[in-house]
């Protein structure tokens, strides 16, 4: 049998300098982006900012400084969606310069809260001292017995307290190692019927050949195939992160919680239209430059009157000057193109007509854009949101996916007659549609700061 080289076409992403660049200056919020750019016009001849003349949205150039066409394409549209220098406001919101504004929750602060309806004051020291010995990963930096002696408490007091901040969200918070964060990661899923019996005894029992890779050694000891171990593993890289802090409000497993306010400006405003019930909302994005980047003209016309070796920096300069202009270009239309159908889907919790949003889903979303899903988390991720009740609100607020479970929590806890056990409410979910573990609804019981059945009676 004879062998023979056939040629075969076949499709693959190439990455590019301009999509490496639009990814990075996506991920980054107005403000942080903002200061980047102006260390960027500050040290890049060829790049400078015009203050007036193209539209931010579809980059013609403007006349009596509005653009025509833009007009016309909002004027037909039921929700305007525009890029803006900065926000304005219309009708109720023009009483105020700005969103009302206020501190932002940290972790060890959203933690306490979920914890503290299950301590009495003692256990509540202990916990706030435990959270302070948090390091930036979420991970514990004095082990219980040093915290316990220098508190003067019984060591089974504070692991009590300590088991009880690493059982709420978010999973693995407290953890001394790596492996440990894991397995209460695991532990948090097995309670939910998410777990997986290979990834957890992968991880409990032989943590030394995951670290090293060692996938066949691994498969053998456990007797299993090789692809049944690369299976856990993949569980494992989706579902558990290692640094539990570092995807605080930002994960998609993790819950963001209420909509929490931020001391900054937000990346976009949402407001009422004067036009009413046509056009309920209007949608402003932030641009992080105040005006059309572009090159420097002057400079690009002299660049073959220079000598070869001034030429060539000069280059350089321009071409890093026209990637800069068209991602930042890229990137708002992105923006746009994802708070269009974002604020169309939440409109009706947007006017006030419906107590909660609905939560939406990235994979979702990005086959809806024809975006890859890690672009729309890009583009969600560390963003804010100024609603038209005048709330700055994280942006991702509106995939969290436990909303509707948290909101029949609450309306089953108020319309008891007696007070009902976690397992109870657990069953009358259940009852909804709605299947979550005994666990979970402690835990959402707990972030509302709901006190348990013993003590509402």
């Amino acid at each position: 049998m004879a062998l023979a080289l056939k040629p075969q076409a076949k499709l693959q992403p190439q990455i590019t300098a301009q999509l490496t660049q639009t990814m990075t200056l996506l991920e980054l919020p107005a403000v942080e982006l903002e200061a980047q750019l102006a260390a960027e016009l500050a040290h890049n001849p060829a790049l400078e900012i015009v203050p007036a003349g193209r539209c931010l949205n579809c980059g013609r150039p403007l006349r009596k400084n509005h653009c025509s066409i833009c007009q016309a394409t909002e004027a037909s549209s039921a929700l305007i969606v525009r890029v803006v220098d900065r926000p304005s406001f219309s009708g109720d919101d023009r009483q105020r310069e700005e969103p009302e504004l206020c501190a932002p929750e940290t972790l060890p602060e959203y933690v306490l809260r979920q914890v503290a309806v299950a301590v009495d004051d003692i256990e509540r020291s202990i916990a706030v001292y435990l959270l302070a010995q948090l390091d930036d990963r979420g991970f514990l930096r004095e082990p219980p017995a040093q915290i316990a002696a220098d508190l003067q408490q019984p060591v089974e007091r504070v692991l009590a307290v300590l088991r009880l901040i690493q059982h709420v969200d978010p999973p693995g918070i407290g953890a001394c190692t790596v492996q440990e964060c894991l397995l209460l990661q695991l532990e948090s899923l097995n309670a939910e019927g998410q777990g997986h019996a290979l990834a957890s005894a992968l991880i409990a029992d032989y943590w030394d050949l995951l670290s090293a890779n060692r996938i066949r050694q691994a498969a053998h000891a456990l007797h299993v195939s090789q692809g049944e171990v690369s299976s856990a593993l993949d569980f494992i890289r989706h579902n558990l992160t290692p640094y539990p802090a570092q995807v605080y409000w930002n994960s998609r497993r993790v819950s963001v919680g209420p909509p929490h306010l931020v001391r900054q400006q937000p990346d976009a405003v949402i407001y009422r239209s004067p036009a009413g019930a046509t056009q309920p909302l209007i949608v402003e994005i932030v641009s992080p430059a105040s005006g059309w980047l572009q090159v420097n003209a002057a400079l690009k016309a002299a660049l073959e009157q220079c000598d070869p070796e001034e030429r060539e920096r000069l280059r350089s300069s321009i071409e890093r000057a026209q990637l800069i202009a068209r991602c930042v270009q890229q990137r708002n239309q992105t923006m746009r193109r994802v708070l269009e159908v974002i604020v169309q889907e939440q409109t009706p919790y947007l006017l006030g007509n419906e107590p909660q949003p609905r939560p939406l889903k990235r994979a979702q979303l990005a086959r809806q854009l024809e975006l890859h899903e890690s672009t729309v988390s890009r583009a969600v991720g560390n963003k804010t949101i100024a609603l038209p009740d005048g709330r700055v609100v994280l942006l991702a607020y509106f995939f969290d996916q436990s909303l509707a479970v948290r909101a029949a929590v609450q309306a089953i806890i108020d319309d008891e007659l007696q007070p009902l056990s976690d397992d109870q409410i657990a069953q009358r979910l259940a009852a909804q549609g709605l299947r979550v573990a005994r666990r979970t609804v402690s835990k959402y019981r707990t972030m509302k700061g709901i006190p348990t059945a013993s003590q509402r009676a």
